[in-house]
């Protein structure tokens, strides 16, 4: 049994605190026989939908899919979309009762119509607007009395208002005061909140914008920029080519991906970044933790829609 089937199988003694933007995923399946006499545009016949939990909720199922804990803090509006995304953390055993609940905002829905498999339209629905002053101190003293209980912390950020900069600034310095293992899943417009990090993990467009740098140039000259920037590790998602490691000690490592199929991207970032955290809350070194998050991504992307992995199919992926 090799040292990462036993890291893996150790994911199960592991709490994680997840703290971001929640999102419900909403997928209506179809078919098309026919164009719209009102405009040139298909006609889809709905045969059923699907709601599956998205943004931050998603790399908290995946902690509890890969056999760990998952604490999640957040917003939800008081809607029925909110009651779903209740009833859906409640179904995937996500601990869920440091949601805050708000009437300013409604639930985060992204809505995909998909007909004859393939994906004709998504709609938004969305308020990118910052919480309220009351709602962000409620988050931070949910966060103080979890921080000690949990073994790491993951920031996912979707730039959708639950996360300001003095709240993942205050995640961060609390991160680092306990002792926890920080994780980001960045936004552009938020690059310079995340300093101090135990790791930020944007991917290569991210990275490149991040650093100030133009699309034609050096990654590994965003790499050590970012280092430099914000003084964390910093791990540069590449999709088909992997990863790449800048790291605190001037450490420069590439790790090749392990799909060997891409069947739909959607969510596979909430999988790395959680197999990712898994990994390091469990004494994996950033090499192994990085190996163990592709293999993750590489299963979860030959699956339909925004998915989750399991313990049981990462450990089969370390047995072939």
């Amino acid at each position: 049994m090799t040292d990462k089937k036993k890291i893996v199988q150790n994911f199960k003694e592991k709490n994680i605190l997840v703290v971001g933007d929640i999102v419900l995923d909403r997928y209506i399946f179809g078919e098309v026989k026919r164009i719209s006499p009102e405009a040139p545009i298909p006609i889809i016949e709905v045969k059923k939908e699907s709601f599956v939990l998205g943004g931050a909720a998603n790399a908290a199922n995946n902690i509890t899919s890969l056999g760990a804990n998952a604490i999640l803090i957040g917003t939800i509006g008081n809607d029925i979309f909110g009651k779903i995304t209740k009833r859906l953390l409640k179904s995937s055993k996500i601990e869920s009762k440091f949601l805050v609940e708000t009437t300013t905002k409604h639930t985060f829905l992204k809505e995909r119509i998909i007909a004859q498999n393939q994906q004709l339209l998504r709609i938004d629905r969305e308020d990118a607007s910052y919480i309220s002053t009351h709602q962000e101190k409620e988050i931070q003293e949910n966060i103080k009395d979890q921080i000690q209980k949990v073994d790491a912390v993951i920031i996912s950020d979707y730039a959708k208002g639950t996360l300001s900069k003095n709240l993942i600034q205050n995640i961060i310095h609390l991160s680092n005061k306990n002792k926890k293992i920080a994780v980001v899943d960045p936004r552009l417009k938020h690059t310079q909140f995340y300093k101090n990090a135990t790791i930020i993990k944007p991917n290569q467009k991210e990275a490149l914008t991040m650093a100030g740098l133009k699309e034609e140039d050096s990654l590994i000259t965003a790499g050590k920029i970012l280092v430099k920037k914000l003084n964390s590790n910093i791990i540069i998602t590449k999709g088909q080519e992997g990863m790449s490691l800048f790291s605190i000690d001037k450490t420069i490592m590439h790790i090749p991906t392990y799909a060997r199929q891409v069947y739909d991207v959607s969510g596979a970032g909430d999988t790395a970044t959680a197999a990712l955290t898994l990994a390091l809350a469990s004494g994996a070194s950033l090499k192994d933790s990085m190996i163990i998050s592709n293999h993750a991504s590489g299963i979860v992307v030959n699956k339909f829609g925004t998915a989750t992995v399991t313990q049981k199919e990462l450990l089969d992926n370390f047995s072939e």
